[in-house]
């Protein structure tokens, strides 16, 4: 079981992991996880690697002023040019799971 932010505890129903090597990431940048450091934020108790097109919730406030992006879910890659806690890289695979509801 996964918990999601719209729907609870949700069954998993697929899991998938990647490990580009060293030379595929040379050539797909964009393919690059970010880790989002511990603190922060989030209050992490430890780092938390994300994929590059994972979305996280992010609440206006915490940017300390408006934005343009009118978005409240905002991919790792941009918050990652906003938050200094949130940094690209290349030590570690990348995986993914599905719930029913695409959560």
């Amino acid at each position: 079981m996964l918990q999601t932010a719209d729907n609870g505890f949700q069954p998993v129903i697929w899991v998938s992991k990647r490990i580009p090597g060293p030379a595929e990431l040379a050539l797909r940048p964009h393919l690059r996880p970010y880790c989002r450091r511990s603190g922060g934020l989030l209050s992490l108790e430890r780092p938390m690697p994300l994929s590059p097109k994972h979305r996280l919730l992010a609440d206006p406030r915490a940017f300390g002023q408006d934005t343009q992006f009118g978005e409240r879910f905002l991919l790792a890659k941009l918050q990652a040019e906003v938050w200094p806690e949130l940094h690209a890289t290349g030590r570690d695979g990348q995986s993914g799971c599905l719930c029913a509801p695409h959560d």
